[in-house]
């Protein structure tokens, strides 16, 4: 039913929303619009890092927002950031919608597992498939940047610790997810 309601489109496809994408974000995320249109120029582009909207196919608004970009250390792997539903249509499954979509996408551009983090919305993530699991690098809208200075080189895993682990307690702020990609 939601399929021809909404539609997922690369926002590179429809630059004419980008300020209503900023506005959007900037309702859960709040930074300056200058801060903003950086972070979305990054993710102009029809392959990742990339952005989606979500379009109401009958009024043209835009009402979601996604974020999938490659994981630097991890080819196999991506990052979804950035998901947003607008507030007046949040509690109808729409978000569960829009990350399986994503999820969809992600499929189509060759990656096998989804990563992501959250603050706030665990127990959504948590609906969707996604379990806890171990840190990952993730450099988001700047993953284009990364690759192109071979910056993935210096965040190789090794086997060699670099320093005596010592018992501390490390309070994170999020927590962050895993998920496969589901299969067709």
């Amino acid at each position: 039913m939601l399929d021809m309601q909404y539609i997922l489109v690369p926002l590179v496809e429809r630059r004419d929303l980008c300020l209503q994408c900023i506005q959007l974000l900037n309702q859960e995320w709040p930074r300056s619009v200058g801060a903003r249109e950086n972070t979305l120029r990054k993710s102009l582009n029809s392959i990742p890092p990339l952005s989606y909207v979500l379009i109401d196919v009958k009024s043209e608004k835009l009402v979601g927002h996604a974020r999938l970009c490659p994981l630097p250390t991890k080819p196999e792997c991506c990052w979804i950031e950035s998901v947003i539903v607008s507030n007046n249509l949040r509690g109808r499954g729409l978000g569960s919608w829009l990350m399986a979509q994503v999820e969809n996408e992600a499929k189509k551009f060759g990656f096998s597992k989804v990563y992501l983090s959250s603050e706030n919305k665990q127990a959504f993530y948590k609906k969707c498939g996604y379990l806890p699991c171990e840190p990952v690098l993730n450099v988001g809208a700047n993953a284009t940047l990364f690759k192109k200075f071979g910056l993935e080189q210096c965040f190789a895993a090794s086997d060699e610790p670099l320093y005596d682990i010592v018992e501390t307690a490390v309070q994170q702020p999020f927590e962050l997810l895993a998920n496969h990609v589901p299969n067709s």
